[in-house]
């Protein structure tokens, strides 16, 4: 805002895109709602150029589970989702996006899809094999990649050990996890060009502006933060505990803004403050953002371990915790877990009853509530790895967009880097070397110096 209060322009930063969205939705939960609207809304030409068909024809749109079609698909009403494309349309052309770039953005989310539709079978030796080359055509057309090549970086990688190229074949799993690893990168390189794109067009420029600039007071500036909510589902896995650090880390810096600091000022008045209370979450903070011994710590050790598994990351988390007296924290033994499911069933905080197998649980108490959380996944969640060969190959596209989102590097924070004045948590790097939990606490740390060198005010918004 200008010093009369006239707007001078906008920016949005980005923070903490769940990206495993896009691959895997829970029961009662939906992809994002672009995917329904360009289903929903494009034309047949369109529809017709990205090889388009039904909602439940895709497998990241029925919850991504094979031989799984969720609810929550079969009963979207896509008819409400029409005007919705027609109304992004409309936004992205009066915010300033060419036909060429919309066009762009349309061929990349239909290639996310059929990317999803591309299944494997293990061959006499158990390594992957393609079923079908449709998918894999269609998704080589779209973002205008060379087919055999893509093929090839979906069911094998090629690394290279003292001066040989040694190529490494996958197992089915291994060729799935390549897969839903394109199709995140892929959504989520797509989405931070968009907002990158938006402030380029809405920031804020010109005469007013620089006249704003050079005078005291001449530009205000109004930030508002919108972040998802505590969450407790029927199974809590890592998107959870990442969602619920991010509440925590923000009502620590809540009860610093205004418990700590007011008891500061009430004792230098002399003012008796004593009964004011309030919990302090520093210890769980710790817990798990400390370094070497806090969760995310642990968890990205056990990652770069081959032979890690489910098991050996709660063993260490166990150890550790016991090590530590980590308070609000236990990883539940089998009877425990089976004792907990019987006594919750049908509550918020364990799987649904007719899940076979005892998950393999921990226990976080938070400040909201204690949440189990299902350590299954954990892992690979973390990893979300990309091939090199992958990225090779989209590097290779004829597509300019395609090309300049793969060849760029990510920042520190897991988006897409633009070399110009990024804070200090956002330098590019490569995104090899940290993992999701490593971008996500980046995030955090970026999101909390905007907050501490603002003047913040606090909505607190109840869900009915």
């Amino acid at each position: 805002f200008g010093f009369y209060g006239e707007v001078l322009g906008a920016r949005i930063a980005e923070y903490l895109l769940e990206k495993t969205r896009v691959v895997r939705q829970a029961d009662g939960e939906n992809n994002f709602h672009v995917f329904y609207y360009l289903l929903a809304g494009a034309d047949e030409a369109m529809r017709a150029r990205l090889e388009l068909t039904d909602v439940v024809s895709y497998h990241y749109l029925r919850g991504g589970c094979p031989g799984v079609t969720r609810d929550a698909a079969i009963d979207m009403d896509m008819a409400t989702m029409q005007p919705q494309f027609e109304n992004l349309t409309k936004s992205l052309t009066n915010v300033g996006f060419k036909a060429e770039d919309q066009l762009n953005v349309c061929l990349l989310l239909a290639a996310v899809l059929h990317c999803g539709n591309t299944e494997f079978h293990p061959n006499d030796v158990d390594r992957a094999v393609i079923v079908s080359r449709t998918p894999i055509a269609k998704v080589a057309s779209l973002l205008s990649l060379n087919e055999e090549n893509l093929r090839f970086a979906l069911v094998s990688t090629t690394n290279l050990t003292r001066g040989e190229h040694i190529q490494t074949d996958y197992t089915v799993e291994q060729a799935e996890d390549a897969r839903d690893g394109m199709a995140k990168a892929l959504y989520g390189r797509l989405f931070s060009w968009i907002v990158q794109q938006i402030n380029g067009l809405l920031g804020p420029r010109g005469r007013a502006y620089m006249d704003a600039c050079v005078r005291e007071g001449g530009v205000t500036e109004v930030g508002i933060l919108d972040i998802f909510g505590f969450e407790n589902f029927a199974r809590n896995s890592f998107e959870q505990f990442c969602i619920n650090l991010a509440n925590e880390q923000l009502q620590f810096f809540f009860n610093q803004h205004i418990f700590a600091m007011e008891n500061a000022q009430y004792r230098e008045e002399g003012i008796d403050s004593s009964a004011i209370t309030f919990k302090d979450n520093k210890g769980l903070l710790d817990m798990v953002l400390a370094r070497p011994v806090g969760l995310f710590a642990l968890l990205d050790e056990e990652c770069r371990i081959p032979r890690a598994s489910t098991q050996s990351l709660l063993d260490k988390f166990s150890e550790t915790s016991a090590k530590l007296k980590w308070p609000g924290f236990k990883v539940l033994e089998k009877k425990d877990a089976s004792k907990f499911v019987q006594h919750l069933k049908g509550t918020m905080a364990v799987r649904q009853p007719h899940d076979r197998n005892v998950p393999a649980l921990f226990q976080v108490e938070h400040y909201a509530g204690t949440v189990l959380y299902d350590a299954e996944g954990f892992l690979e969640k973390n990893r979300d790895t990309l091939s090199a060969t992958i990225v090779n190959v989209l590097k290779a596209s004829h597509n300019p967009l395609v090309h300049k989102l793969f060849s760029s590097p990510m920042s520190r924070v897991g988006s897409f880097f633009k070399n110009d004045n990024q804070s200090r948590t956002q330098k590019g790097v490569d995104q090899g070397r940290l993992s999701v939990s490593g971008h996500f606490k980046n995030s955090l740390m970026d999101l909390l110096d905007k907050m501490l060198a603002a003047a913040p005010h606090f909505i607190r918004c109840i869900k009915p």
